[in-house]
């Protein structure tokens, strides 16, 4: 056996199944603002085009200004993978619709990478070659609200990820290499998912609905079903074939904020975010016949080091069995701080029986951080302060943002977006 199909399964295997079990494909790093907030993406407000990915109801619910928005970050390392993500969202708020409807679409491209490619070496330690372990994810969202007194927003992804090896070196199909020029996965899956928007403070009387100044309340429910697909693997000239890790969301989101007049037009000076969100891997075990939920990594079925089963990866020599579960919960918290709507603090934690082992513990708790900068907040507040209503209106329809999220696992996420809103209602 050669030693590289050892070496690349170690990779895996090395974690935890715990860590293992958290590192789903279609998912990973895919909106660092979210990720800063500890990943509770399900019900949190927000603009963020590549929030979709955790649920797609947040195309349109961020369909209140009709916009479009772009926005993208170098590759980044995540423990031993380079990831980048590309996101493009747009809405039509029902001024454009002519109906009282939010009507929202998204797209967005993934790749994940091997950090550094994995050399291939025969039993006498010559080197054959190398390969790197490169999947590509497209994601098409669609969404669609309604905008009565309270909102609710419903939306639907498509995901399509493949996966396989880029082999060099080598030159005969007894290389030792074949096997990897040859294992590829195909990964197609659905989303599903709810927002419903109370503004709990023009429910209970203390904000009329024309009001464009004074206290703000808002309360949010999220829920998202994720991994409604299957996943076609070929390996060694195998074929396996299996539902995917299903993930239920349902969370939660409460704001308070404060809106004043600068001159030019309200502006919310302060605003307090909290999220809460609970995750559980769904997906039934059809041996035990019980929710144990085996999670079918698509990077697992490519490993020359094990064969993906509905039981999880099994190593190919029998001296060990890593099963890869995603059964139990996750809990995750967020905070988030707005001044000006220029500046936002982010501070989140996730920790559950099947994630990460951030700190050591049997269990691990991930926190995480981020900050964001936004241009159209400051102008808005500086066009109304010094009279300037150019600068007041530049504000309202363009917004270029950096947005800044750590996690202790990964380098540090550094996304500019640019959001045009050639509609929006200025003074």
């Amino acid at each position: 056996m050669l030693r590289p199909l050892a070496l690349f399964g170690a990779l895996l295997c090395a974690l935890p199944a715990s860590a293992q079990g958290a590192f789903n494909l279609l998912e990973l790093g895919a909106a660092p603002g979210i990720l800063a907030l500890g990943e509770a993406g399900a019900a949190v407000p927000t603009s963020e085009p590549q929030a979709f990915l955790y649920n797609p109801a947040h195309l349109a619910a961020a369909a209140g200004t009709s916009h479009l928005t772009l926005s993208g970050y170098r590759p980044t390392t995540w423990f031993a993978l380079d990831l980048q993500t590309t996101a493009l969202s747009g809405g039509l708020a029902p001024a454009q619709t002519g109906w009282p409807v939010y009507l929202g679409a998204g797209v967005s491209y993934t790749r994940q990478a091997d950090a550094m490619p994995r050399e291939v070496r025969s039993e006498t330690n010559e080197l054959i070659g190398s390969m790197t372990a490169d999947q590509r994810a497209w994601s098409v969202g669609v969404g669609v609200g309604y905008a009565g007194p309270v909102k609710t927003h419903l939306g639907v992804t498509l995901r399509r990820l493949d996966a396989g090896f880029d082999v060099e070196g080598g030159s005969t199909e007894s290389d030792g290499l074949e096997e990897f020029r040859n294992a590829t996965t195909a990964v197609t899956a659905f989303d599903l998912g709810i927002l419903v928007r109370a503004p709990i403070a023009q429910l209970a009387g203390l904000r009329t609905r024309d009001a464009e100044t004074g206290l703000a309340l808002d309360a949010t429910l999220g829920y998202a079903l994720s991994g409604l697909g299957r996943r076609n693997a070929t390996d060694a000239g195998l074929t396996n074939e299996g539902p995917l890790s299903r993930r239920v969301r349902l969370g939660w989101s409460a704001q308070v904020g404060y809106d004043l007049d600068f001159g030019g037009g309200p502006v919310r000076v302060v605003e307090l975010t909290g999220v809460a969100q609970a995750d559980r891997g769904l997906l039934r075990d059809r041996v035990a016949g019980d929710y144990a939920a085996p999670f079918v990594n698509p990077l697992a079925a490519l490993t020359g080091q094990g064969r993906s089963t509905e039981m999880g990866v099994v190593e190919r020599e029998g001296t060990f069995t890593a099963v890869i579960t995603e059964y139990g919960y996750v809990g995750r918290l967020g905070v988030e701080l707005s001044l000006v709507e220029t500046v936002m603090l982010r501070l989140g934690r996730h920790q559950g029986e099947m994630e990460f082992q951030c700190d050591g513990d049997q269990v691990g708790a991930c926190e995480t951080f981020g900050i964001e900068l936004s241009t159209g907040g400051a102008l808005r507040a500086l066009g109304g302060v010094l009279d300037q209503p150019r600068w007041h209106a530049l504000g309202h329809r363009l917004d270029l943002r950096y947005t800044y999220a750590s996690h202790p696992i990964a380098d540090a996420f550094h996304v500019l977006t640019l959001r045009v809103a050639p509609f929006a209602a200025t003074p």
